[in-house]
């Protein structure tokens, strides 16, 4: 029997506080925003049925008047086959 669909969300949203810690090397403190989605493997009909698929991005909004200096982003897919041996994993950053 297959386990249900696993579905996770997460948003934060942080203070880094690097310039009140070293203000000679940090000009300003500034928010980052975090988010990450995570779906575990479908168990649907379709013909192909993906694997987990995994979502992250991070922004730090240290750039002139707090608008987004840096950002991360993460996109995971992976494809498994029809033996448990074998599969396909796809990941990605920006």
């Amino acid at each position: 029997m297959a386990a249900p669909p696993l579905f996770a969300q997460d948003l934060q949203l942080l203070y880094d506080a690097r310039h009140t810690l070293d203000p000679a090397h940090n000009t300003h403190n500034f928010p980052t925003l975090y988010f990450q989605y995570f779906k575990s493997q479908d168990s649907g009909k379709a013909f192909i049925k993906p694997g987990s698929f995994l979502l992250k991005i991070q922004a730090d909004l240290q750039g002139e008047k707090h608008n987004i200096g840096q950002a991360y982003v993460q996109v995971s897919q992976s494809f498994p086959s029809s033996s448990d041996r074998l599969g396909i994993f796809c990941s990605g950053v920006l």
